[in-house]
């Protein structure tokens, strides 16, 4: 139910110029009658809507006003309604209580003084419509807790979602940090081993240039002396220190190309 939408009425009462008259009474913006001519026909209209204020004839036929206003009061749907008994009989302290006993809110004798029972109406209007639209603040706001903690729930999602996205970024990061340690380390490794392989030519180029030198002389020397075997002999013994010498500057050589070659096939 809207704030916008009427509040009803009931009015009972065996003679139909009665409801009439009532209705005229107490018309307002806003306000709509249920009529009943019986107690059969109210409890019908209690089951199908919301009332904000009962006004039962005390004297009809059948179910008397006294006997609805017990059923009333026994269902859980009519019990909060507010009641007022109308009579043209006696009002008498046992009627009246009897009938504050079914749970009237008032007892008014007829004839009715319209101010009197419109003032009292009005008061009953009132405070239905202030009841229905705390209820309608109270509906909102329920909805909007419900919305807050779905709200809270949703965020707390994204943020459990992104903690995960970030450790498995970082956890990527170590990995790709070890990576390019492992990375650095085997460069140097390279770097040293290219440079162990550069002095290592360089030296067994510069031992061969000297070797060649000295094996040029002992050469021409060894034509020199030709015919003098000692010397011969002692020439023959220098030519082959210079030849193990050039098979140790070939092994440094080698040695100087196989690092180099290693350091090629690594940065491959």
């Amino acid at each position: 139910m809207s704030g916008t939408d009427p509040i009803n009425f009931l009015i009972v009462d065996d003679l139909e110029e009665n409801l009439l008259s009532l209705a005229a009474l107490l018309q307002r913006d806003g306000l709509v009658f249920l009529k009943a001519r019986s107690g059969d026909e109210a409890l019908e209209l209690l089951l199908k809507n919301d009332v904000a204020l009962a006004l039962l004839d005390v004297q009809m036929p059948g179910m008397d006003g006294f006997a609805l206003a017990e059923f009333m009061r026994g269902s859980e749907r009519a019990r909060h309604i507010p009641i007022i008994f109308l009579t043209a009989g006696t009002a008498d302290t046992q009627r009246r209580f009897r009938g504050y006993e079914a749970g009237a809110v008032d007892f008014i004798q007829k004839p009715i003084e319209a101010d009197i029972l419109r003032g009292k109406a009005n008061v009953f209007f009132d405070l239905y419509q202030q009841r229905r639209q705390i209820l309608a603040q109270r509906d909102a706001l329920e909805a909007g807790s419900l919305a807050l903690a779905d709200a809270a729930n949703r965020l707390e999602d994204q943020v459990r979602a992104r903690t995960a996205e970030l450790e498995d970024a970082l956890d990527r990061l170590k990995a790709e940090t070890a990576e390019r340690q492992r990375a650095e380390a085997s460069l140097l490794q390279i770097q040293k081993m290219e440079a162990v392989g550069q002095l290592t030519g360089g030296i067994a180029h510069d031992f061969n240039n000297m070797l060649t030198v000295v094996m040029g002389n002992l050469e021409i020397l060894r034509r020199d002396v030709a015919g003098q075997p000692l010397v011969e002999q002692r020439i023959e013994a220098a030519i082959g220190g210079v030849q193990r010498g050039a098979l140790l500057a070939a092994g440094w050589h080698g040695h100087g190309q196989w690092a180099r070659a290693r350091t090629a096939a690594h940065r491959l």
